[in-house]
């Protein structure tokens, strides 16, 4: 797996500050780098607004009866939407990303998405697979150690990370363009194709957008994306 070791040194602000990095690598090599901010569109607006407002704060515990603060509080099961300390306006997680041939770059010339806030979805989705139950969106990688270099880079950064392996988009002998990707909630349905005649505003759940020069995508590339978000 591949390690994010050139941490950019930038000047933190609120709210929310983006970049992504798109490599392509054969073996060991790195034959193709993109790197340059993104878009949060409205959807991922409104998602982190969700996430930090609240729509219910209890007065006391719901299993114990003790009040917020109180001795005998259990922060551990105090904070969270289930224990019911602050009820969220949604609870859904940074859980996917889509790669699409699409994006004013594209290489067939027709692409027209520029990183606009109104972005709802992926100009030409590319479908990860040649199956008749196909997926579009792969899945990230975990975030489970807060002092990963990787996935934690600074005390203020969170990165999500993907991997597109060989076969995914590059399911037969076909080169593919890849020129945009975009970031989804879990909300996200990976078997629908994300685009607007099958996911109208608001249903995909994606949050950020990111169109880029195009890379040709075979069976003997792999492709990581590494999405930073800093607050």
């Amino acid at each position: 797996m591949a390690n994010m070791r050139d941490i950019k040194n930038e000047e933190s602000f609120f709210p929310v500050e983006n970049w992504v990095k798109v490599v392509a690598r054969e073996g060991d090599d790195v034959v193709a780098r993109r790197e340059s901010h993104n878009i949060v569109v409205n959807q991922g607006r409104n998602w982190v607004r969700g996430l930090l407002g609240a729509a219910l704060y209890p007065a006391t515990h719901p299993t114990t009866g003790i009040y917020p603060g109180a001795t005998g509080w259990d922060l551990d099961t105090g904070l969270g939407i289930v224990a019911g300390c602050a009820e969220t306006h949604n609870n859904y997680r940074m859980r996917y990303m889509g790669l699409g041939s699409g994006g004013i770059y594209n290489n067939a010339g027709d692409g027209v998405f520029t990183e606009s806030v109104a972005i709802a979805s992926l100009e030409q989705p590319l479908r990860l697979d040649g199956n008749a139950s196909t997926l579009w969106l792969k899945q990230i990688l975990a975030q489970n150690d807060a002092t990963d270099l990787v996935t934690f880079p600074t005390a203020y950064e969170i990165c999500f990370q993907c991997i597109f392996d060989q076969t995914d988009v590059s399911y037969d002998a076909t080169t593919r363009f890849v020129s945009e990707v975009a970031a989804f909630t879990s909300l996200s349905n990976r078997a629908s194709e994300p685009n607007l005649t099958n996911h109208p505003t608001g249903v995909p759940g994606l949050v950020a957008y990111n169109a880029f020069e195009p890379i040709p995508k075979t069976q003997n590339l792999i492709i990581e994306v590494f999405w930073y978000w800093r607050i």
